[in-house]
């Protein structure tokens, strides 16, 4: 005996008005949905890397003000030093060539004066003349 087939429906289904109305919705609707879910996420994203930037920012403050500090602690005793080594530099040049600066008329230069602190003062006050 013979199998019977079902017959096929061979005839294509017309596609309507209404068809495309929904599925345009439906296109809608999913656009819709992916969107505000992306956008959920970049914000979120950019509230942690606006976390991860302070935070490194922080770090990176508080390292060059270590570094610092112990470049100043070791850059003090050197400055020190060279400016021991100067201030006597310069009190021998003066005591070995004063007597022969001396010999030749050049007078001594005066000691320099402290610099004197700036102080503030009050601008002048100009009169308004007052129109006749």
């Amino acid at each position: 005996m013979a199998r019977k087939t079902a017959p096929r429906n061979t005839r294509t289904k017309a596609t309507s008005s209404r068809d495309f109305f929904l599925a345009g919705i439906g296109a809608f609707s999913l656009g819709r949905k992916q969107a505000l879910k992306a956008y959920q996420q970049g914000v979120g994203s950019l509230c942690d890397l606006r976390g991860k930037a302070e935070e490194a920012v922080s770090e990176f403050e508080a390292n060059a003000r270590k570094f610092g500090k112990q470049a100043r602690s070791r850059i003090a005793p050197a400055q020190k030093k060279a400016i021991a080594f100067i201030d006597e530099a310069r009190t021998q040049a003066n005591k070995r060539l004063s007597p022969v600066l001396a010999r030749l008329g050049v007078k001594p230069a005066p000691a320099k004066r402290a610099a004197r602190k700036t102080t503030r003062r009050p601008a002048a006050r100009k009169r308004a003349r007052r129109a006749a």
